[in-house]
């Protein structure tokens, strides 16, 4: 491993030095303060990219040079072509920030985004298939970008941009602690990032939080030489910031407050480390899961109510049978089961009248996911309200609803990988690390059980290797007598001592 790092170091130096540099990647200088590379360190990474798409020999990048002076027609075009970009995106967008958008503005927004490469991407740069498809989507545009700065000799660069800056934040909002992320659509709860690449990614957009997170991670340790999902052009471009990198200290940003509102993604931090995530959205979205009002609960930093997020994919993954995937259905996600149905998949079936808003004492999401359900689930109407207080770090879930008739069945589903403790009737009782979460709800109305929801089949192997084959637990309250109309609440608060 060693010789690898060695091997690329010297490479990785080479190509600094042809760029005219007489110092390595990170050295020091004879008065001992470090060299810094200005605008050759943006050159550098598709300088390094080009070794290994070129064999044995090093790019002859003077020659490249002199070849763009006698281009320079074509460099005066793309840079036209850039201002008039740049001119449109910040009227737009900037526009699009303070809500002033005129008629036909969003569809131009959108031709712009297909310029950067983000088509199908909210104006807050959040994307639906969760944080882990985040470093396969915008991670390899973040590469593409790159590359055409560089090759562009900085001519073209799209880093700073509006859109370009939310893409990258987009990962560490929605960060929950440690390895921990949001666990949306087939999103794995777990990640262990490049920090080097998200360090480089918030040094070219000016994110000094995402160049923290990634500093953080970079001292978290492993090592990203052993990771397959990294290329070699990663590997090289690390080089170029893994000195800067290890000179920051890094932190994690806890952010007290997300509203990302194209996909309807709530989050929220208390003082004392309560975090919770709900969202809306629909049934379509991208690697969809049947969840419209789901809500996931984390203490001290570990899971306590979860989605459980994704499998191995098999050949059901993507058929007609998805959904017979019960780690993709509506039944083990922390969402209602009315009169024995599930959430049904399509656009149709979504959130309505989604409200948000926050404070510094409270932050609450609250939406109708009434047509989530198909029409024979009966109910016309399904209020879930999600509140979070800050100081006395509790979370209440709050649901009423109306049926065209008494329901026959209801079922709430809470999903963990905590021990759990049934025996006081109103309350059950989260083994969180050592420490204790306790959920209270109205024992007349339910009656509490638990189920293991693991069938150890090769399909979940990743689900297991995910929740390091912990015990995932379906947590069930089912109602004593269903009603035509109802209003219920449950309370979780990390302190039972209050």
């Amino acid at each position: 491993m060693l010789d690898d790092a060695e091997a690329l170091g010297r490479v990785a130096e080479e190509v600094l030095v042809r760029r005219g540099q007489h110092v390595g990647v990170g050295e020091q200088g004879a008065a001992g303060e470090e060299q810094h590379r200005g605008d050759d360190e943006a050159e550098a990474p598709f300088a390094l990219a080009r070794v290994q798409a070129g064999g044995d020999e090093l790019p002859d990048l003077a020659e490249d040079e002199r070849r763009g002076d006698e281009d320079a027609d074509d460099e005066r075009q793309l840079e036209e072509h850039h201002e008039a970009f740049v001119r449109r995106e910040h009227d737009e967008l900037a526009a699009a920030e303070r809500g002033r958008l005129g008629p036909g503005a969003h569809e131009r927004a959108d031709q712009e985004r297909e310029e950067v490469g983000a088509e199908g991407i909210g104006d807050d740069g959040a994307i639906d298939e969760g944080p882990g498809y985040w470093f396969d989507a915008v991670g390899r545009l973040y590469d593409g970008l790159t590359i055409i700065e560089s090759a562009t000799m900085g001519r073209i660069s799209l880093f700073k941009e509006p859109i370009t800056r939310l893409l990258a934040s987009y990962i560490y909002k929605t960060h929950i602690a440690g390895n921990f992320f949001v666990s949306i659509a087939d999103a794995y709860p777990r990640l262990y990032p490049d920090g080097l690449m998200l360090y480089r990614f918030g040094k070219a957009v000016g994110d000094t939080n995402m160049q923290n997170f990634g500093a953080y991670f970079f001292h978290k340790g492993g090592d990203f030489f052993d990771k397959d999902e990294f290329t070699m052009a990663d590997r090289l471009w690390d080089f170029t910031v893994m000195k800067n990198c290890d000179k920051v200290k890094g932190k994690e940003p806890l952010l007290k407050d997300v509203w990302l509102k194209s996909i309807e993604l709530m989050i929220s931090r208390s003082d004392k480390g309560l975090f919770v995530a709900s969202h809306g959205g629909h049934n379509a979205e991208s690697h969809n899961h049947n969840d419209v009002g789901d809500v996931v609960l984390y203490a001290y930093g570990e899971p306590v109510i979860i989605d459980v997020g994704s499998g191995t994919y098999t050949s059901q993954t993507f058929s007609e049978n998805r959904y017979k995937l019960w780690y993709n259905s509506s039944a083990y996600h922390n969402v209602p089961l009315i009169n024995g149905y599930q959430q049904k998949e399509g656009a149709q079936f979504k959130a309505k009248n989604v409200l948000y808003k926050a404070d510094v004492s409270k932050t609450e999401l609250e939406m109708d996911i009434a047509a989530a359900y198909p029409a024979e689930a009966g109910i016309t109407r399904w209020i879930r309200n999600i509140s979070v207080r800050k100081k006395s770090n509790r979370l209440t879930i709050k649901d009423r609803y109306t049926a065209v008739a008494p329901l026959k069945e209801l079922t709430q589903t809470f999903m963990t990988v905590c021990p759990v403790d049934l025996r006081q009737a109103g309350k059950i009782f989260f083994d969180v690390a050592g420490k204790k979460v306790l959920m209270e709800y109205d024992a007349n109305v339910w009656n509490a059980s638990k189920e293991e929801a693991l069938q150890h089949t090769p399909d979940e192997k990743r689900l297991e290797e995910n929740w390091n084959h912990q015990t995932i637990w379906r947590l069930l309250l089912t109602a004593k007598k269903p009603a035509q109309k109802a209003n219920f609440m449950y309370t979780f608060r990390m302190d039972t001592n209050e």
